[in-house]
């Protein structure tokens, strides 16, 4: 999955993000060549560490019955409802023309979302969520310290994985 990262518009497109071990900001190389809304040629940015939590989702798992978000500073489990989160899918029709129009493109039904123990990890259920070529999921959360969580994640879903699966 992708997110937007909160951080001002490039001049560039943005690529190779590090972050320095010596002053935990964040540099990007940028560019541009083609087909795109940049307005200069290239850059190196440096995007300073703020100093309070970004609350970005860190990690994505498909598995059987649902979605599994993981975040980087701990969720409120009060703001875990299923009316605060949304997933629509939808599948791809190939053709010569730029782009791929979205097919089948649906709302799936959560029937349930929750907090699991490391306080950080949202599971949302839902025996609607098949493998598709695209995936739209909207949050709106908070922290456990009440400041906002939300966002917007696409992604593509191959397969679920199978965590009863013994190694």
């Amino acid at each position: 999955g992708m997110i937007e990262l909160p951080i001002p518009a490039l001049e560039t497109g943005g690529m190779r993000g590090r972050f320095s071990p010596g002053d935990h900001h964040l540099y990007i190389c940028g560019m541009f060549s083609w087909a795109g809304n940049a307005t200069a040629p290239g850059g190196l940015y440096r995007i300073r560490k703020l100093p309070r939590p970004s609350h970005l989702p860190l990690g994505l798992h498909a598995v059987e019955g649902g979605i599994e978000l993981v975040f980087n500073e701990t969720i409120d489990p009060k703001s875990i409802d299923v009316a605060n989160i949304h997933i629509e899918q939808w599948g791809l029709k190939r053709s010569a023309k730029y782009g791929s129009d979205h097919i089948d493109q649906h709302k799936v039904a959560i029937e349930r979302a929750m907090l699991l123990d490391d306080t950080k990890t949202v599971r949302i259920e839902s025996s609607k969520i098949k493998p598709s070529w695209g995936m739209e999921i909207r949050y709106k959360l908070k922290a456990s310290d009440g400041s906002p969580v939300q966002g917007t994640i696409h992604n593509t879903l191959y397969e679920f994985a199978n965590r009863n699966a013994s190694k």
